[in-house]
Parts: structure tokens; sequence; C-alpha cells
């Protein structure tokens, strides 16, 4: 989608790579945002030329995190990451055995893997949401199965390759606990090296508009 955007950035790098782009401005309409995206260059650390300026229209949005005024190289358009999960995947309980419980081997191991596959998507700061949750015990076989986390079948995964390899086996619900579906809400990304901006929404448009 934002093919016409990432071209105007590589031309300007074929002169120097010293050039990215930034959000200049984000402004609520309702529930829509309007991002304003501007093509910088630098020379020696310092701002010496605006290039080209869009405007992002961020349809029904139900969730953001904007870090206006950073530099950032990549835009992307997507429909599946761990930022949609809880809008587009049903979520499950995931029980294991008590004894599994609170082990802090069995903890590494989990949070291992789960940093493996959320940095394949910039979304480390969401592993909180899928370690165990030291809470009370679970439903299932109460004196048996201790409750770990909910999350959708990716973070399911995860958790029977842990206890799998520790010869145990996990206990899943069945039936999805919640499935917060909201038509397929869709994940602009704008990231760097350092933690992303993004927006999740219903639909993105973008038109060009003068600096």
């Amino acid at each position: 989608m934002f093919d016409e955007i990432h071209d105007k950035l590589e031309e300007m790098r074929k002169e120097t790579d010293e050039c990215y782009f930034c959000i200049d401005k984000s402004e609520y309409v309702d529930e829509n945002i309007i991002l304003t995206i501007t093509i910088y260059r630098d020379e020696s650390g310092v701002r010496v030329e605006k290039g080209k300026q869009w405007e992002i229209i961020c349809e029904t949005v139900l969730d953001q995190r904007l870090r206006l005024d950073k530099a950032f190289g990549y835009l992307d358009l997507l429909n599946k990451h761990p930022y949609l999960f809880k809008y587009n995947k049903p979520e499950y309980n995931i029980y294991g055995p008590k004894e599994a419980f609170k082990n802090d081997e069995i903890a590494g191991a989990i949070y291992h893997e789960l940093q493996k596959y959320l940095q394949r998507f910039f979304a480390l700061e969401t592993i909180s949401h899928y370690m165990p949750s030291y809470g009370t015990y679970g439903y299932q076989e109460k004196d048996r199965y201790a409750s770990f986390c909910s999350g959708p079948i990716e973070i399911v995964n995860i958790y029977k390759k842990v206890f799998q390899a520790h010869s145990l086996n996990p206990g899943i619900d069945r039936s999805p606990i919640n499935y917060n579906d909201k038509g397929k809400m869709k994940l602009l990304l704008m990231r760097q090296h350092e933690e992303p901006s993004f927006v999740v929404a219903k639909n993105f448009t973008y038109r060009e508009v003068e600096c």
C-alpha cells in the first residue's frame, strides 16, 4: 500500500543515506487519527531538508502508540501481528501440571521462547501478557493443573513446546474464552531499531500534501 511513499524515500537515499521518516503531527477527528508523515534529510545529525509529506488517515482507531518526531525507516500495513491478537484472534486458557507451576527452569524456557517469537515482530513489550500468571489454580482437575495464562494459538503452541520438552503435557480449553472480533483490524507499524510507533484501526488511506 505504501510503495509510493517508500519509493520517494529510496529516491532521496540515492544522494545520501541520512534520510528518514518522521511523524510530524497526529490529530484525532472523532474516532479517527490523521498522521502527518514527512521525509527529512540530515547532514552531520542536523536536519537540512524536508522532502515529501503525506497524511495517513487511520479510520476507527482502537489502539495506538505514537512516537512523535522520532526517526523511522519503514512503514508496514499488516493484518497478522501480536499487537492484533486481542482484536482478531480467539484466546484460550492455558493450563500446566501443578509441578511446573512456579518452576524457574520452565518459566525461563517460556520466557526464552516468547522472546524469540515476539522479537521477530518488534513486539517484545507484550511478553508480560503471556508469561505465567501466578494467581489461583485453574478450573480443570484442580488438584493437578494450574492456570498459566491465556492467549491465541500462537502462544498455546509455545507453551506446548516448552512443556513437551520437559516431558509434561499442557491443558488447553477446547473452546476459546474470548474472541474480540472487531472485523479484522489492521496494524500500521512504523519501525526503526527501537520501540516502533503503531496504530490499530479498521482501515487506512493516504494522500500526498504540500510541505
